[in-house]
């Protein structure tokens, strides 16, 4: 297996204009073609943690899972080699994934996922299909649309435009179950199938508090994301997105920091604040937080 760097290879994707090409089709892509062009469909898998969610992926029956593919292509433009996007999909059945690819060329799939996404992420209904938001920004049709000016940076961050605080709103660090991946480079000599390795990309924290018999407990993320319980809950548990999947992806080591502020507000609506600390956060991982209460009254 060769060892890429993702983040040089992908980094020219979010770098350079995509006007350079421009083609839209839905059947066998027309950009940048001529005569001698050959293609040949490739099949794409998905693997990795997605084998812990319970059932796997092809036979979850109820379809509500999304799954974004972007295929991107290296060009060389005066001598110098870039990643292009070539095709993109959005997919609630990844069962016979399909893409036409040219003989001749090089590629790298990225995929990303979100657990019950046609649910949790803005949606429309448009004419003849459904349009889901960030981080898809997309029609639902379970095929691909071939056209090299579509922007990949939505599939790098964890961001999406889900329901909160009462409002459709465009969430940094959205509290959705988020995966993603990065196949190898694929050329026709590899042969006729491509595995996207999706990594879970969701950290948890499960908080706790000690001498906790009356009023709220406030934990802030970053100082905006609040996570609240009261007295009579004793504990409470959440998930969100990591921020930069890339580097998370590719660096799964080193944690995602994030500031935590906690803060008590008594029965009588009296704020406390108890404590700020930077913690860090990893991929699939749930953190235990536990917050000291102050005695009542002080």
């Amino acid at each position: 297996m060769k060892t890429i760097n993702y983040l040089i290879f992908l980094g020219t994707v979010i770098t350079m204009s995509f006007g350079l090409y421009s083609c839209a089709d839905t059947d066998i892509p027309n950009c940048g073609t001529d005569s001698s062009d050959e293609y040949v469909e490739v099949s794409l898998k998905c693997s990795g943690d997605i084998a812990d969610m319970g059932a796997t992926p092809m036979s979850r029956a109820d379809g509500t899972d999304l799954y974004l593919f972007h295929v991107l292509v290296q060009e060389f433009i005066n001598g110098m080699e870039y990643s292009m996007s070539y095709a993109h999909g959005l997919f609630n059945d990844i069962s016979d994934v399909t893409v036409k690819l040219k003989t001749n060329d090089r590629y790298i799939v990225v995929c990303t996922m979100i657990e019950n996404g046609a649910n949790v992420i803005y949606s429309e209904e448009r004419e003849d299909f459904t349009y889901y938001s960030f981080p898809f920004d997309c029609q639902l049709t379970n095929s691909f649309i071939y056209d090299a000016d579509t922007d990949i940076e939505p599939v790098l961050i964890g961001n999406a435009v889900i329901f909160e605080n009462g409002n459709w709103t465009y969430s940094s660090m959205p509290s959705v179950k988020r995966y993603f991946g990065v196949s190898d480079i694929y050329s026709h000599a590899v042969g006729g199938t491509l595995s996207v390795n999706l990594k879970n990309m969701t950290f948890g924290m499960n908080i706790t508090a000690n001498n906790f018999t009356e009023g709220t407990i406030n934990i802030w993320i970053e100082g905006y994301k609040k996570v609240s319980f009261d007295s009579g809950e004793q504990s409470k548990s959440a998930y969100f997105s990591i921020s930069d999947l890339i580097t998370a992806y590719e660096n799964p080591e080193n944690p995602e920091n994030h500031e935590i502020m906690a803060e008590w507000v008594d029965a009588l609506g009296t704020s406390h604040f108890i404590d700020v600390k930077e913690v860090g956060f990893f991929p699939n991982t749930i953190k235990n937080i536990t917050v000291n209460v102050p005695p009542s009254g002080n």
